[in-house]
């Protein structure tokens, strides 16, 4: 308990080793999630909207909105999750509050927009499409970025 009031990593090892541990996982994570969007959806806009949208000359049936539904419903939930890790271990190992402020800021912003930008692509066309794809690699780009960050200090 006294990590909550000091903010001292050093003083335990356990709590060192636990944080170490999620970032360890969310650095697992990231890649996977990546590589399932990919595999699921695909990142070049044409394999995307045909995966939304559907291709009648490559008969590529559209995806159904329930299955899309559940796609951001799964999407939504484990982004809170990583949300939730990044933001406790920010709030307690960054020094400057403007520093904590962005960095949070920004890691809720567009994970929070990243399966909300999927759904609109599904229901307002190519537009949305192309900022769902920007916000979904930026987003996890950060997220793996701000892990390695953060895992560099509570190892340290």
């Amino acid at each position: 308990m006294k990590f909550l009031v000091t903010k001292d990593t050093q003083a335990t090892g356990l709590l060192r080793f636990l944080m170490g541990g999620l970032l360890a996982a969310v650095l697992l994570y990231l890649p996977m999630d990546a590589a399932l969007h990919g595999l699921q959806l695909g990142f070049a806009p044409a394999n995307v909207g045909a995966t939304l949208y559907g291709d009648e000359e490559a008969f590529i049936e559209p995806i159904l909105l329930d299955a899309l539904l559940l796609q951001v419903h799964i999407d939504l939930f484990m982004t809170l999750f990583v949300v939730l890790i990044l933001s406790a271990m920010i709030v307690r190992l960054m020094e400057t509050k403007r520093t904590k402020r962005v960095l949070l800021h920004l890691l809720g912003t567009t994970g929070l927009l990243m399966p909300l930008l999927l759904l609109g692509a599904y229901l307002f066309g190519t537009v949305v499409l192309y900022s769902w794809i920007g916000v979904f690699l930026f987003w996890h780009l950060f997220a793996f970025g701000l892990s390695v960050v953060l895992l560099k200090k509570v190892v340290r």
